[in-house]
């Protein structure tokens, strides 16, 4: 049969001459080559906030040993083979984030501000240390959440499981990890969510999925009339599948499906979703209570909460981008908290503590770690990386267990997770220095951008998981651009860094 070519600006209409444009056609294209349209797609930023070794011990316990696929699970990764979402995550080691004014580098003073260039790929430093941390760019979740979240409740979600310093003084800076672009081109730090329950009442409060529950008369009779109109659209579906070769009828038949998926969109206005998926979840109470004196608030249980929320979130379309920050930078929670066999860790029992002095450490992982490895070839006296590892076990157990969720769930023919991209990224890495004169002169120690790793989840935009990549020197900001990219990214930079990690992409 002969196919008369079509305009590029064809439409359906229907009722009230209401017109749908038909998307990009191959009868509508010199060259049969289009780009196959997807489902949402979705983003998250994990952040722990401990570097990865410690101060003058050149052993690492969270960096694999080997590269490529099928990877030796490390200490600190444990939890992803536990939850059997190794070949889910990647692992990019080797990753620096340079110290002096240039583009994308850091200030000389570690905390608070040294990991924001990973997050946004700009300096944050102007030449004197008062400055330090005013130069900043928007976030990438920002970034994401502004130009994918158009329809969506939320542009963005931004929690966070500590909700006290726990040390002298407050955050200053140490709980940041997102950065809003203001209408008059200003750059803001975004303050996180510390509370489930308040975290709850803004997703779910009024939420009702479509189809479990009683929806506002005005809502429904929106709702009858925009299917009206689609119906009528659609009646004429048949007339034009006719005139199209197959792979177009295919395109079309699939186009006229997402058409069906703007009664969805009608959640940027009303708390529904359409997803099968979507069900809102149980009110989690009162928030755990604050203990300033322990220096344990129950971050872990907070943790939870919060990935659950994020989970259910993303498989309602209620957010396409979400920040999480499980610990904040220089952590003082007391890790005695999370398992008391911690106690004989001397230097108050702090993530960050235990990187400069840890002494008396156990033998082996407390139970209270997703972890439980002897490792006799250490003496107690001289265990700090081995058992730093142990609270990133703690760590990336968490960020586990929302992986696992991701792979559980139904999104389409495929799960959320595939639809999806989710980097976890530390406060520092494990070299040299390379700070102000204040900070001691190691050769190696905890307060360091060098050898920096993140984890990468996901197969969104053709991500191929379950490798571990050796980057050495290369920006950590391109990891995030990279799963930026992923999810429909078109930008090759973030901030003054540019560059993506290919092998991220590829098997």
């Amino acid at each position: 049969m002969a196919i008369k070519p079509m305009n590029r600006r064809a439409f359906l209409r229907g009722v009230g001459t209401i017109g749908i444009a038909l998307p990009t056609l191959e009868i509508m294209l010199e060259e049969k080559a289009f780009a196959q349209a997807t489902g949402p797609r979705r983003f998250g930023i994990f952040f722990c906030g401990q570097s990865l070794g410690a101060d003058n011990d050149r052993r690492n316990f969270f960096v694999p040993p080997n590269a490529g696929l099928n990877y030796t699970t490390s200490v600190g990764l444990t939890p992803l083979q536990t939850r059997n979402v190794k070949s889910d995550v990647s692992v990019v080691s080797g990753l620096y984030i340079p110290t002096g004014l240039g583009a994308g580098m850091r200030g000389p003073d570690f905390h608070p501000f040294s990991y924001w260039p990973m997050l946004n790929g700009t300096s944050n430093w102007t030449g004197t240390p008062q400055s330090e941390g005013s130069v900043i760019g928007e976030g990438a979740d920002q970034i994401i959440g502004r130009t994918f979240g158009t329809g969506t409740k939320f542009a963005t979600i931004n929690y966070q499981g500590q909700p006290h310093f726990y040390g002298n003084g407050d955050f200053n800076g140490r709980d940041v990890i997102s950065f809003k672009k203001n209408s008059n081109g200003s750059i803001s730090r975004v303050v996180n969510q510390v509370s489930p329950q308040a975290a709850f009442i803004s997703l779910f409060g009024t939420f009702t999925p479509l189809g479990g529950g009683p929806v506002d008369p005005k809502v429904q009779a929106e709702l009858v009339k925009r299917r009206s109109i689609l119906d009528s659209i659609l009646n004429d579906r048949d007339k034009l599948l006719r005139q199209l070769g197959s792979s177009d009828q295919q395109r079309l038949t699939q186009h006229l499906d997402e058409i069906r998926d703007l009664e969805k969109r009608i959640v940027a206005s009303t708390p529904s979703s359409a997803n099968s998926a979507c069900i809102k979840p149980k009110d989690p109470g009162a928030d755990p209570a604050k203990d300033l004196s322990a220096r344990y608030s129950n971050e872990k249980a907070r943790n939870l909460i919060f990935m659950d929320l994020i989970h259910m979130a993303f498989a309602c379309d209620l957010t396409r981008a979400a920040t999480m920050m499980l610990t904040t930078a220089q952590c003082h929670m007391s890790a005695k908290s999370i398992d008391s066999a911690f106690a004989g860790v001397d230097s108050g029992c702090e993530p960050h503590e235990i990187g400069h002095n840890a002494r008396g450490a156990p033998q082996q992982a407390p139970t209270g770690t997703p972890v439980s490895i002897t490792n006799p070839n250490i003496a107690a006296s001289d265990r700090n990386s081995y058992v730093m590892s142990l609270i990133h076990a703690w760590h990336v157990d968490q960020f586990a267990y929302l992986v696992q969720k991701m792979k559980a769930t139904p999104d389409g023919t495929k799960t959320l997770l595939d639809n999806s991209a989710l980097i976890l990224c530390f406060e520092g890495g494990h070299g040299r220095l390379l700070n102000t004169a204040t900070d001691s002169d190691k050769l190696i120690g905890t307060h360091s951008t060098e050898n920096m790793a993140m984890l990468v989840a996901g197969r969104a935009g053709g991500l191929m998981p379950g490798k571990h990549i050796i980057k050495t020197g290369i920006h950590p900001a391109q990891v995030t651009i990279s799963a930026m990219k992923a999810v429909g990214y078109s930008g090759s930079s973030l901030g003054q860094v540019q560059g993506d990690v290919p092998e991220l992409f590829k098997a």
